[in-house]
């Protein structure tokens, strides 16, 4: 096996994202649990993908794609990361079953691989991915924000509904055609990005724990109805990324690390 290029004070917690937007809330985040986790930018990887540090806690993006996400992962891997966390937009599926809407946030609980990484990770191109401590815990917190938040703005008409489904990735989102996306539908398949089922397999094949968690930006009913600029002002976001921050530093806290 070729040897990962190594990464010098690699974070105990890589958290991965592929927009800007996530990024940026998510660093938000941290600083506001805790104003001790100051982000700095951090020397890129190969001279290809950046990221940023706190120390103990590190945030790779923007990156996108199956290929760079898990070459950045199998570097941090190497130089010692032992969890990651996985956040972003994701495109929705919605059926008559399981209606999804713009900002709704998904957890995935079933995976259909349609990127090539996987396969070349030796994994089944469809599977379960069953909730470990952390994402249970992550989604706890997204839960109980989500509900505070409410109570404490009755005004507030948001739905900050969450479900869990089987997500699909895939090299090529601008394929994606009516007929693929019904295919997927019947499939049980809720929601569609470029990275995950590449981060899962990758994650169960080296023994590191994974928690995922996505805010659905376009969705699909009869049509893609675009919606990336509504996710910019949506409270989903700020409270999933709360929620990723809250349970990865009491991670850090429960193994006595200085954060």
């Amino acid at each position: 096996m070729i040897r990962p290029p190594q990464i010098s004070n690699a974070p105990k917690i890589l958290c991965i994202t592929p927009t800007r937007l996530f990024k940026r809330a998510l660093c938000r985040a941290f600083t506001e649990h805790d104003e001790r986790l100051v982000f700095r930018q951090a020397p890129s990887i190969c001279d290809a993908f950046e990221w940023t540090t706190s120390g103990d806690i590190g945030v790779l993006g923007p990156i996108i794609g199956a290929p760079a996400v898990t070459l950045a992962c199998e570097a941090f891997i190497h130089s010692g990361t032992s969890t990651f966390a996985l956040l972003g937009a994701i495109g929705g599926i919605s059926s008559k079953d399981n209606p999804i809407a713009h900002g709704q946030v998904i957890f995935p609980r079933k995976l259909l691989s349609q990127e090539g990484t996987s396969t070349l990770y030796g994994a089944p191109p469809s599977s379960d991915s069953p909730p470990g401590e952390l994402q249970i815990r992550m989604e706890e917190h997204f839960r109980s924000l989500s509900t505070s938040f409410l109570e404490s703005h009755p005004e507030d008409n948001s739905s900050f509904e969450s479900t869990c489904g089987m997500i699909c990735s895939t090299d090529a989102p601008m394929m994606e055609s009516e007929e693929v996306i019904e295919r997927l539908r019947s499939q049980g398949v809720c929601a569609v990005d470029m990275e995950y089922t590449a981060v899962q397999h990758l994650c169960m094949l080296r023994n590191v724990p994974l928690v995922a968690g996505f805010a659905v930006s376009d969705v699909f009913e009869h049509s893609w109805s675009p919606g990336f600029s509504k996710l910019k002002q949506s409270k989903a976001v700020s409270l999933l990324c709360s929620s990723y921050a809250q349970t990865l530093i009491e991670a850090l806290s429960e193994e006595g690390s200085k954060v």
